[in-house]
């Protein structure tokens, strides 16, 4: 299942791959139809969000539990920060939780990431984590 999030100019589409073909995130410039960046990414799966100011895409890492920071710039995204939401792993060592649904508030105070698989309770937790927080 592909996944779409339009930039706040319209201009660009991200779209994450889910593991079609292969793991990762791309931005589609919308008027060419071109991918104008691949970014490989373990896990990539159905959440990402921008937040309000759009300096930033929050994507899903999938089952590796993990949720990916980009800092978004005139149309190109670059890692910045990436959190680990659980340590736990299944036997063939992917993770538990499984993040998908994710969301800013409209302040941009707050990210709320839905754990479907380990709960159906949402994860929130203050954006200044998001700049500051630990890299793994």
């Amino acid at each position: 299942m592909l996944s779409l999030r339009i930039c706040s100019t319209r201009s660009l589409v991200v779209v994450m791959l889910s593991g079609w073909r292969e793991q990762g995130v791309q931005v589609v410039d919308l008027k060419t139809r071109k991918v104008t960046q691949k970014l490989l990414q373990d896990g990539a799966f159905y959440g990402a969000a921008f937040s309000p100011d759009g300096h930033r895409l929050c994507v899903s890492g999938g089952n590796t539990d993990m949720l990916f920071i980009y800092a978004w710039k005139d149309g190109v995204a670059s890692l910045e920060n990436k959190f680990e939401l659980s340590k736990a792993k299944t036997v063939d060592g992917t993770g538990t939780s499984h993040p998908a649904g994710l969301a800013f508030s409209p302040n941009g105070s707050a990210r709320m990431t839905t754990l479907p698989f380990a709960s159906m309770k949402p994860h929130l937790s203050p954006t200044s984590t998001l700049a500051s927080g630990p890299t793994s």
